[in-house]
């Protein structure tokens, strides 16, 4: 790809890629499809957020297996769509639930009660929403270029 088209794509995001999100990276791998990559996104954080909730049921009613579903789910999503930090949340939250599901007694898994998962839970919201605020401030940006 050519500087101009480069400096062209960080004008029209007004930043440039970020852990929170690799917008230009994840365009320029969709073929430079604005419209296609905003309505991955789209999707994407209208999932996360049941996602994020059906988690939180599930670690209120001890669901391991549940929760582990979900937290995987969002770290796979945010691992396509080119979102490190939330990427890195989730399977830091994942890891140790798959350990203790898995019971392997030699790592640090975790078990229902723990208050680990409800910190890590947390931090995984926090991380969404830093994603949702990304992403939602490079569509303000696109919208307003397009006009």
């Amino acid at each position: 790809m050519n500087q101009n088209k480069v400096e062209e794509k960080k004008i029209i995001t007004g930043m440039t890629d970020s852990p929170i999100l690799r917008y230009n990276e994840l365009n320029d791998n969709l073929g430079g499809k604005r419209e296609l990559t905003a309505e991955l996104l789209d999707m994407f954080v209208q999932e996360t957020i049941r996602r994020l909730w059906e988690a939180e049921e599930a670690l209120d009613s001890q669901d391991m297996k549940c929760f582990h579903r979900e937290v995987h789910s969002i770290k796979g999503g945010a691992l396509n769509l080119m979102a490190d930090d939330l990427t890195h949340h989730a399977l830091r939250l994942e890891q140790p639930v798959k350990d203790g599901l898995a019971g392997n007694t030699e790592s640090e898994g975790i078990f229902p009660g723990d208050d680990s998962l409800r910190k890590g839970l947390e931090e995984l919201k926090k991380a969404f929403e830093r994603f949702r605020v990304m992403w939602n401030s490079i569509r303000e940006k696109n919208e307003a270029h397009q006009e």
